[in-house]
């Protein structure tokens, strides 16, 4: 953002008069000396832009502060969560995760079994022999929730059982039936069997598979069932019973979910799952406006009498209630500036969140409204009008105005003198 200072209209003797003043094609020439003698000694251009720069840095503070006020109230940092426990760890049975805005409060999860994929095993064969499954194409079909997919398959004369089984286990992932198929080896005796698993857990994803040409299922024993498909049953808070299909769970709707990771021990309470307020992103928050507003009083205090009480009144507006402010933390020391104590925040966020919340949200539209102020004003409305050192270029503005063709104001006289 650009700033820029214009002449500034106070009261002093003026300088003395201009004789005449030339076309613009020319330049502006004073006669007689006169600003010759009225700069002698004196660099008012100089002065003018240390001004300039000093209303320009506060100018730019306020903004940059303005900004991450709008920020904080726009931005979802009050709504930012952070959850406990949110990663495996030893003894646990279920783990949280929250999106923003989330209800704050914990949950007790207690988890009696998860879900689960069906998953058939087929019968072990020496990878070597000679295949009895029949030779030529081989049909099968597998049913998943009404649905049933056929998969074809062609076995030759001469094929081996591990090249017989790579066959059906690649027509079987291929076929998109929602199974998946896994060629296993015994480490031990080095046989070779075929591995059915459901894509997707939950007792509605049960299949089954059954021959209609050829006999690959009944051969190689892949239609036999080693686990049932299942749904998950947990409870919270100590409610009634609940089920799942899968194992992430839903403890408020679209907002906290959780993940079963093993089922407890008989009498066990469960997992606390706590969801709680992003401390560290609202003290990240409350210390970018805290340091905005002691960047900007630095930039109004190194301007020194430059400008007028008003700016100052702003700042101090800004402030509010100090009792509401100290509640969560935030207090102002005998030199002005504001500290932060970032323990006590955090204590006031997780012990009293509406309205460690409140008081946040009211500095920070404090700030907002206080430094728009300034956004919108000129610049030449925030200097004070009593400053000793601009009066001099006042009395020379003040006597050139009348004389130019264009505005004898600030840097512009200055730059063309």
């Amino acid at each position: 953002m650009a700033y820029s200072i214009g002449y500034v209209a106070l009261t002093s003797s003026p300088l003395p008069a201009i004789g005449r003043v030339s076309s613009i094609h020319d330049g502006y020439r004073p006669i007689d000396g006169w600003l010759k003698h009225a700069w002698s000694g004196h660099s008012y251009g100089k002065t003018m832009k240390e001004e300039a720069a000093s209303i320009a840095g506060f100018l730019q503070a306020a903004g940059r502060t303005r900004a991450n006020a709008t920020a904080f109230l726009g931005a979802s940092t009050l709504k930012a969560r952070q959850v406990s426990p949110h990663a495996p760890e030893e003894g646990l049975s279920a783990i949280g995760a929250a999106r923003d805005g989330a209800a704050v409060k914990s949950y007790r999860v207690t988890v009696g079994r998860l879900a689960e994929s069906q998953r058939n095993v087929g019968d072990a064969f020496d990878p070597a022999d000679r295949t009895a499954i029949r030779s030529g194409t081989n049909r099968f079909g597998l049913s998943i929730g009404g649905r049933t997919k056929n998969v074809k398959v062609e076995i030759g004369e001469t094929d081996t059982n591990e090249k017989a089984l790579s066959k059906i286990k690649d027509a079987i992932n291929g076929s998109g039936a929602g199974v998946k198929a896994s060629l296993v080896r015994d480490r031990e005796t080095s046989s070779l069997r075929l591995e059915l698993t459901g894509s997707h857990t939950g007792k509605d994803n049960g299949f089954a598979i059954a021959d209609e040409t050829g006999n690959a299922v009944a051969a190689t024993g892949i239609g036999s069932v080693a686990r049932q498909a299942a749904d998950a049953k947990y409870f919270v808070d100590g409610g009634d019973e609940r089920s799942s299909a899968t194992n992430e769970i839903v403890l408020e709707k679209g907002k906290t979910t959780a993940t079963l990771l093993k089922p407890d021990a008989a009498g066990g309470t469960g997992t606390t799952i706590d969801v709680r307020p992003d401390v560290r992103r609202i003290a990240q928050a409350a210390r970018s406006l805290v340091d905005g507003y002691n960047d900007t009083l630095d930039r109004l205090r190194d301007a020194g009498e430059l400008f007028g009480p008003a700016a100052k009144r702003s700042l101090d507006q800004a402030i509010g209630q100090s009792d509401d402010l100290a509640d969560v933390g935030i207090r102002r020391g005998a030199d002005g500036k504001l500290k932060l104590d970032e323990s006590r925040l955090s204590d006031r966020v997780l012990g009293d969140f509406g309205r460690a919340g409140g008081s946040l949200t009211n500095f920070a539209k404090k700030l907002e409204h206080a430094f728009f102020r300034f956004s919108e004003a000129s610049a030449g409305s925030l200097v004070n009008d009593r400053a000793q050192r601009l009066q001099p270029f006042s009395a020379y503005g003040s006597a050139m105005k009348p004389k130019l063709r264009y505005p004898g104001t600030g840097l512009l006289v200055d730059e063309l003198f």
